[in-house]
């Protein structure tokens, strides 16, 4: 029995295009890709953290405002804001109901 080999098609325009790692890649300024924060974001709220760390509740705060409001949905970012300004009523003696 002869063995029919598989011929490859030097063609390509008949094969879908292939996607590439960097299609998805956030553009300058983009809040998430896939849930997660673009670098520059991610930085900020990483800053907003130490601050916090550091007792700079009031910093953290000033860092986090800094984001763009559709960030503020973002889970870390939501999480990290309600302890800053939980630390800031805390300490200026507010009570929330």
């Amino acid at each position: 029995m002869p063995a029919n080999p598989i011929q490859a098609s030097n063609d390509q325009s008949s094969q879908p295009p292939q996607p590439t790692r960097h299609q998805n890649k956030p553009g300058p300024g983009a809040t998430s890709i896939n849930g997660q924060l673009s670098l520059s974001h991610a930085v900020r709220v990483k800053s907003a953290e130490l601050w916090l760390r550091l007792g700079e509740a009031d910093e953290a705060v000033r860092e986090l405002e800094a984001l763009p409001g559709r960030a503020w949905n973002h889970p870390s970012v939501a999480k990290l804001r309600v302890v800053a300004l939980g630390v800031l009523a805390e300490r200026d003696g507010q009570i929330w109901s």
